[in-house]
C-alpha cells in the first residue's frame, strides 16, 4: 500500500481494497537499468520499449503542464489515443497502459492514473528537457529551480556534457537564497 492511495482513499477503506502487488526494484539500479530489465522480458508485441520511453516522457511532460500528479482514467485513455494517432502508431488504445501497468511503471487506483513512483515521473520528465528548450528554461529560473530540482539533477546525470545547464543552475540557485 502506498502513502499516496492511503492519502487519496476514504478512511473507511479496507487495505486489501487498495493493495497492489509488490513491485521489487533492487536500490541500486539506475531508471536506465531497470528498463533494460523491461525490455529483457517483454512480450513480442508492437508496443516496444522506445514507445514506452517516449509515451512515459510525454505523460510525464503531460502531467506537469497540467499541475497534477495523476489524472482520471478517462483523462489519460483520451491522453494515450490523442498519443498514438499523433504518431501513427498501429498498436491497441489500451496497449500502453496494460503494458506500463503491468509493469509496475503506472499505477491505477480506482478511476485515476499515475507514476507507481514520484522517480519514474522525474525521469520521464527529465528526458523531456533533452528536446523541448522551452521546458529547460522554464526549469532554470529563480522561481522554478526548488521544483525542478531532481529532474535537472537526472538531466545533468544523463546529460554529463550540459555543464552549461549546471552553470546555469547554480547561478539560479545563488539568486534565490539572496
Amino acid at each position: 500500500v502506498s502513502i499516496k492511495d492511503l492519502y487519496i482513499s476514504p478512511d473507511n477503506t479496507l487495505f486489501k481494497e487498495i493493495m497492489q502487488p509488490a513491485l521489487f526494484i533492487p536500490e541500486n539500479n539506475s531508471p536506465y537499468q531497470v528498463l533494460e530489465k523491461f525490455k529483457e522480458s517483454k512480450s513480442r508485441k508492437e508496443v516496444d520499449s522506445n514507445i514506452q520511453q517516449d509515451f512515459l516522457t510525454e505523460f510525464a511532460f503531460h502531467l506537469d503542464s497540467i499541475y497534477l500528479e495523476r489524472i482520471s482514467r478517462i483523462d489519460f485513455d483520451q491522453f494515450a489515443v490523442t498519443y498514438i494517432k499523433e504518431r501513427g502508431l498501429n498498436i491497441p488504445i489500451d496497449g500502453l497502459s496494460v503494458e506500463l501497468l503491468r509493469k509496475g511503471l503506472l499505477h491505477s487506483s480506482d478511476s485515476s492514473i499515475s507514476f507507481k513512483f514520484d522517480c519514474f515521473r522525474a525521469y520521464f520528465l527529465s528526458r523531456k528537457f533533452a528536446d523541448n528548450t522551452e521546458l529547460l528554461n522554464k526549469a532554470l529560473t529563480p522561481a522554478l529551480i526548488s521544483r525542478y530540482s531532481t529532474e535537472l539533477d537526472l538531466f545533468t546525470g544523463l546529460n554529463r556534457n550540459r555543464i552549461d545547464i549546471l552553470r546555469s543552475a547554480k547561478s539560479m540557485c545563488e539568486q534565490s537564497f539572496k
